[in-house]
């Protein structure tokens, strides 16, 4: 959600945004000096794509299961 903080609301945007509800923020983008191989922040599961495995991936850190 761009507040600095991995949370719940954080797998809440994402399904948001998935669902159209919302866009990602610009800055979800990652520049090449990053030198990884994914694009977005929001990629959790860093499989290249923004999808709802993002928002499952950021529970399972939650719940301390990942």
């Amino acid at each position: 959600d761009g507040d600095g903080e991995l949370s719940i609301m954080d797998a809440t945007f994402i399904q948001m945004a998935i669902a159209g509800l919302c866009d990602f923020a610009s800055d979800d983008y990652m520049e090449d000096h990053y030198h990884m191989p994914i694009q977005y922040l929001s990629d959790m599961d860093r499989d290249g794509d923004r999808s709802i495995m993002d928002a499952t991936a950021i529970q399972l850190k939650l719940a301390g299961l990942e």
